[in-house]
C-alpha cells in the first residue's frame, strides 16, 4: 500500500496519532490524506510517503531538466484528520487528471 505516511514513533506522538490513523500531509505544492504508519528507523522529523499518486499530490512538478521531480527535502505539515484516504480515482479527479 502506498497511501501511507511513515513516521517515527516520536513524530507520531507529537502529531497525536497512532498507527492506522488518517493524517493530512500539506506542502507548498498540495495536500493529501494518507494512513499513518510507524517506521522504526525513520529519523525524527522525517516523513516518508512511498512513490505513487499520493506522494505526487504533495511534490512540485519542476524536474530541473532531469525528468523527475524532487521528492526529498520538502517541508510538510502533518495533522490528524477524520477525512478518508481518497481512492486513486478520487485523488486523480481532485488533481484535475
Amino acid at each position: 500500500m502506498v497511501a501511507v505516511c511513515e513516521l517515527s514513533e516520536d513524530d507520531m506522538k507529537a502529531v497525536g496519532v497512532s498507527e492506522g490513523d488518517n493524517v493530512k500531509v500539506k506542502t507548498q505544492f498540495g495536500e493529501v490524506v494518507v494512513v499513518a504508519k510507524k517506521a522504526d528507523g525513520n529519523p525524527q522529523g522525517i516523513a516518508f510517503i512511498p512513490m505513487g499518486p499520493w506522494a505526487n499530490a504533495v511534490v512540485g512538478g519542476d524536474t530541473g531538466g532531469v525528468g523527475m521531480p524532487q521528492f526529498k527535502g520538502i517541508d510538510a505539515e502533518i495533522e490528524r484528520t477524520s477525512e478518508n484516504v481518497p481512492s486513486v480515482r478520487e485523488l486523480l479527479k481532485s488533481l484535475g487528471v
